[in-house]
Order: structure tokens, then C-alpha cells, then sequence
């Protein structure tokens, strides 16, 4: 893992076709994770399902073909715009013994709850859709990996501004305030790999079958992509490698 020193001046080049932003490395300052995990080695990670039932029980059985120890869903699992199947979903992740994180169209939904919405259920499945969502971290780590919506910080902004714009900036942003060797995120609804090598910053997409290795003397974020779109994606910790799955 890649720590930033206090005791010389460093820098981050961010690459983006012929952009450059330079940053001091001090003082770096880790975001307030509550959550530390365990994890076994074999996770699959699934995002953005957008109340696709049918796309994100197709995600699982991928991955559980993959001999996934832990399936870990990165947020946005509801869709704000739509009400029917809550109780599906969260029954879907329950029974699957998956690790959900709230995205920003989840928190829409709990909001909505808290101002009496009654999503056309009764009263004891709304109240524990509330208590489903108000026990979900906006991030969690497990050793050096990070695992969040969209951004790791545990803030409300940090889960609807996108860590992919196009450019590599948000990215820097994150490399430069935090020290995980690599972050799993979802939002940017596109697979896409965030490398930070010797201080510079690149965007490369993710291709299917051909693994992303993780290097000690780098660092990483992995957009994992849409399952609404018919993509998840399955880490081997043990190899240290990343696999894109295309449905």
C-alpha cells in the first residue's frame, strides 16, 4: 500500500488527454470509516441495479458460479422512481447474505419513507424498509480495500458526486485524501480503472476477460459498472486480481 509522507513534497499528475493538477501530499487525512470487515478472498461486487430484479439475481448467480465467498452490492440496489418490489429486493438481499452500502437513489427512497410515503406497503414491512436502510454504511473497508457508492467519505454529497466526469480530477481527489490500495465503487454507471502509478493518474477502461492485476507499488479505483446494464464484476484477493463479468 502506497502511503503519502509528510517529511518531503510530493506531487499527483493527473492525466487526462493533456491536463495536469498538481498537488502537495501533506497533510493526507482518511475518511471516517465505521465499518472495518473481514472478507474472505473470493467477493463479487454488483452496483446500480436500479430495481432490476431480474438483472441483479442474474448478477448473483454469475457470481455464485464464480464460488463468491461474500457478493457485495455498492448502492443504488432502488430506484427513487420506483416503488414497487422494495420488499423483493431487500428480501433478495437478506436471504443472499449480501453486503449492501446505501447509494444515493437508496437514501431518496429512506427519505421518503421518513416523510410518511407509504410506498404502497403496510406498516410493518415499511418499518423495516426503514430500519434495512438506516442500518446500511455509506462505506466500509476490508484491509486495504474500500468499498463505496461513489466517493469514501461519509458525507451525504459523497454518494451523488461521481467519481468518473470524463476526467481523471475526482480521482486524484480521492488518491490524494485517502490511502487504500484500491476502492470498489459504483454511480459512474461505466466499468472503468483509475491507476495511480509514481504520482501520475490515468483512466483506462476495464476490458472483459482480460483481468486487472493489482500492484503493490500502485493503486486503484475500480468502477464496476451498471447492473441494470448487465455488468458485476468478481475479486480474487489471493491473486489480486479483478475480473470484469459482462451478462
Amino acid at each position: 500500500m502506497i502511503f503519502y509522507g509528510c517529511a518531503a513534497v510530493a506531487c499527483i499528475m493527473i492525466v487526462n488527454y493533456s491536463s495536469a493538477i498538481m498537488f502537495n501530499s501533506c497533510p493526507t487525512r482518511s475518511p471516517a470509516i465505521k465499518h472495518p470487515l473481514t472478507l474472505r478472498d473470493r467477493i463479487g461486487v454488483i452496483a446500480d441495479s436500479h430495481g432490476n430484479i431480474a438483472s441483479m439475481t442474474d448478477c448473483i448467480q454469475r457470481l455464485t458460479q464464480h464460488c463468491a465467498d461474500t457478493i457485495v452490492h455498492l448502492g443504488d440496489f432502488f430506484d427513487s422512481e420506483i416503488h414497487h418490489n422494495l420488499k423483493n429486493i431487500v428480501d433478495i438481499i437478506t436471504s443472499n447474505n449480501i453486503l449492501a452500502i446505501k447509494g444515493n437513489n437508496d437514501y431518496q427512497i429512506e427519505k421518503l419513507l421518513d416523510n410518511g410515503h407509504s410506498m404502497d406497503l403496510g406498516p410493518s414491512d415499511r418499518q423495516r424498509l426503514r430500519q434495512f436502510l438506516r442500518s446500511l454504511a455509506l462505506n466500509f473497508t476490508s484491509g486495504s480495500f474500500c468499498f463505496a457508492h461513489s466517493r469514501p467519505f461519509d458525507s451525504i454529497r459523497a454518494f451523488y458526486e461521481p467519481v468518473d466526469t470524463g476526467s481523471t480530477e475526482q480521482a486524484a481527489i480521492i488518491f490524494r485524501h485517502t490511502n487504500h490500495h484500491v476502492l470498489f465503487c459504483g454511480h459512474s454507471h461505466l466499468p472503468m480503472l483509475f491507476r495511480w502509478r509514481s504520482g501520475i493518474v490515468t483512466r483506462e477502461p476495464i476490458q472483459e476477460r482480460n483481468p486487472v492485476v493489482f500492484h503493490q507499488n500502485e493503486r486503484y479505483i475500480v468502477i464496476v459498472g451498471s447492473s441494470d446494464k448487465g455488468e458485476c464484476g468478481f475479486i480474487d484477493r489471493e491473486k489480486m486480481v479483478y475480473e470484469r463479468i459482462r451478462l
